[in-house]
């Protein structure tokens, strides 16, 4: 016997078999079958129209962000900042070192970029935003040095991205940093 395939959309048995009812043929008295088709249509409606949106941090938000944390990076004060004031600093900073935006943060790149932000910053730090602060100023001081360097010498380098400001390799470099210096992070 081979396989049965069904419609959805079409009813369960064809004209003159059985259902489970007990017998008999079947009928279309109470609409069970058009409940149950109509019931499928929406179903796939509604999946159709479950489109996943990228997440972003739209322009005039992250706008707002980097005119706070200019603000922040003027006065040392990161009360109330969040994982956007962050990347917002690093936009900043880049800037700064670099004399190029970074190029890289678009819409849904500024959100991925905040999400890395936040795992480093719950994982590495324990949720001190300062500390973190302090660990990317660090980062920037130290760039902004072989910067300079690089350019007296007409040499090209790397440069610091997103996810090496938001990742462990610096970090590293940070933490042996304050330990050379008899401090922790």
């Amino acid at each position: 016997m081979g396989r049965r395939t069904v419609d959805l959309n079409e009813s369960l048995f064809a004209a003159g078999e059985e259902d489970d009812d007990g017998g008999g043929e079947a009928t279309d008295d109470d609409g069970g079958d058009d409940a149950f088709a109509a019931m499928v249509a929406t179903t796939r409606a509604k999946m159709h129209r479950r489109k996943t949106k990228p997440k972003t941090i739209a322009a005039a938000v992250f706008n707002r962000a980097l005119t706070e944390a200019d603000e922040m990076l003027r006065s040392g004060n990161w009360e109330g900042a969040g994982v956007r004031h962050l990347v917002a600093a690093y936009d900043r900073c880049h800037t700064r070192c670099y004399g190029v935006e970074p190029a890289e943060l678009g819409p849904s790149e500024r959100f991925n970029a905040s999400m890395l932000a936040a795992t480093m910053l719950k994982r590495e730090f324990n949720g001190d935003l300062v500390g973190m602060v302090e660990y990317m100023l660090w980062a920037w001081e130290r760039e902004l040095d072989r910067e300079k360097w690089r350019r007296e010498n007409g040499r090209d380098g790397g440069r610091i991205g997103v996810r090496l400001m938001f990742s462990g390799a610096l970090l590293t470099d940070y933490r042996l940093h304050l330990a050379r210096r008899g401090r922790s992070a």
